[in-house]
């Protein structure tokens, strides 16, 4: 890989990314309605509520400051 091929990612094993993506459920249930690890398992996924309306690249950012792991937005869901 050179440089400009970007950073590599780093892959999280899954029993640490597991308690962390159910932490993030509990602590912001509010507006995250499922999390799980990432299809390629360099973070934590993240389905958020469509209401209320979030930006949900502010929202994955911090997020990921508040767990230190990369918080990846996968989609918006109706509640229903």
């Amino acid at each position: 890989m050179d440089a400009q091929d970007g950073p590599s990612r780093r892959i999280y094993p899954l029993d640490e990314l597991m308690p962390i993506a159910r932490q993030l459920v509990t602590d912001h249930h509010d507006v995250i309605c499922s999390a799980g690890p990432s299809k390629d398992f360099s973070g934590v996924g993240v389905m958020l509520w469509s209401d209320p309306a979030t930006d949900h690249e502010e929202l994955t950012a911090a997020l990921g400051e508040e767990v230190g792991v990369p918080v990846v937005f996968e989609r918006y869901v109706e509640r229903g």
